[in-house]
């Protein structure tokens, strides 16, 4: 079974565990596609790969309710920038994640800039407005998990709103923390 097959397999045992919250990939089988990618094979992950975590800002509601319709609302605009080969799924409580398996790092800056704007422009008109950070883990090398968090978490502690990409200074920081 090539790796491409393998992916397909993963995705479509993964649409029976669809996330109820935000009706994507439920965090499990959304870790286990981004895994089967990454471990496929470095012929499939060539420098257009890209991992990207958008999480939501601001402090957490504190009634489970609106911290679930605040994921979902994130989760469906986000959703309506991809392309029909990526793929979203719930990471956490108050994180999506996106694999784009063929967008490299410049694109994958550019689309993050669309999603951020989507979330905060719809989210503004459904009357509940807010934005999103978006950490990014290009090329798939590392520790594409990690390194996405950090980038995200970075994006976050200066402010929000904002996309960070993960590079080895991003790396350098969180070793250091």
């Amino acid at each position: 079974m090539n790796h491409q097959q393998s992916l397909a397999v993963v995705l479509e045992e993964s649409s029976l565990a669809q996330d109820v919250v935000t009706g994507t990939l439920a965090p499990s089988a959304f870790r286990r596609a981004v895994n089967a990618w990454i471990t496929g094979g470095s012929a499939r992950r060539l420098p257009s790969s890209s991992l990207l975590l958008v999480r939501v800002d601001g402090e957490q509601p504190a009634d489970r309710a609106t911290a679930a319709f605040n994921l979902r609302t994130v989760a469906e605009l986000a959703g309506l920038c991809l392309h029909t080969h990526d793929i979203i799924g719930r990471v956490d409580s108050h994180t999506v994640g996106i694999l784009l398996p063929s967008t490299p790092k410049l694109q994958a800056e550019q689309l993050s800039r669309r999603v951020r704007a989507s979330i905060s422009e719809g989210s503004r008109l459904a009357g509940a407005p807010m934005t999103a950070s978006v950490g990014i883990s290009s090329e798939l090398l590392g520790q594409p998990w990690v390194d996405a968090a950090a980038a995200v978490a970075e994006a976050q502690a200066a402010g929000g709103d904002r996309t960070v990409v993960a590079t080895p200074q991003v790396e350098e920081l969180r070793r250091a923390a």
